[in-house]
């Protein structure tokens, strides 16, 4: 095998692509949409690679202009939105994930708390399952409410920031106090460090029903 090349966000509809060099002397044939070209061809460095991109009837949805160079021994992505060679995207890595907050930092109960915190990811697109808890930290974590929740990443070229949310409905499971927080991705075991005394829960306000005045004195 020579090389691999594979494409990307080609049009809506498209099903089929193909690839050619060399004046078209050397083709892929036709291959479904995600499906790559593993190349046994030698590729010298070519730099005259045209993609097309077809529908299910065959009709032209894309066409490249010539690009490279492409050498052997390498894996390339055409991504067709841009015209654009590129390498394909590193594998998903995720590192300092850290609580910020909690909004808002007082709360009772049937009201909702936001637990802020923010991460850093680089490498392909990804869906993780994200996680976060209210509690008290010991010697462990005590968990008494929590949250969890699916989200995809988008692909990232070099490590990006990203500011998350999980909200947290305050239940009857939890009494008033001072409460610690943190998140975690779960597929990952990547944990945050605790934030502590973040969250008050308050006590349910006294209510009074029915007022009236059943008598009185003139003094």
């Amino acid at each position: 095998m020579s090389f691999v090349l594979s494409i990307k966000n080609a049009p809506p509809g498209s099903q089929w692509w193909r690839a050619e060099y060399y004046g078209g002397l050397i083709s892929s044939g036709w291959l479904g949409i995600s499906q790559p070209w593993q190349c046994p061809y030698a590729a010298y460095g070519a730099a005259d690679v045209i993609v097309s991109v077809f529908d299910g009837n065959s009709n032209l949805k894309y066409k490249s202009l010539p690009f490279g160079p492409i050498y052997d021994g390498q894996e390339y992505v055409h991504d067709c939105s841009q015209s654009m060679l590129m390498f394909p995207a590193e594998a998903s890595q995720f590192r300092n994930i850290m609580v910020t907050s909690v909004y808002p930092a007082q709360a009772r109960v049937g009201q909702r708390a936001n637990v802020n915190f923010e991460l850093e990811h680089l490498g392909a697109s990804e869906r993780v399952t994200l996680y976060a808890s209210i509690g008290n930290q010991g010697l462990w974590f005590d968990e008494i409410l929590h949250t969890e929740y699916q989200y995809t990443f988008p692909e990232h070229s070099v490590w990006t920031k990203q500011y998350m949310f999980a909200a947290i409905d305050i239940t009857s499971a939890i009494s008033p106090g001072l409460y610690d927080a943190y998140a975690k991705i779960k597929e990952k075991n990547l944990v945050s460090p605790t934030l502590y005394d973040c969250l008050t829960v308050l006590g349910n306000q006294a209510e009074f029903y029915n007022f009236l005045i059943a008598s009185y004195q003139k003094l």
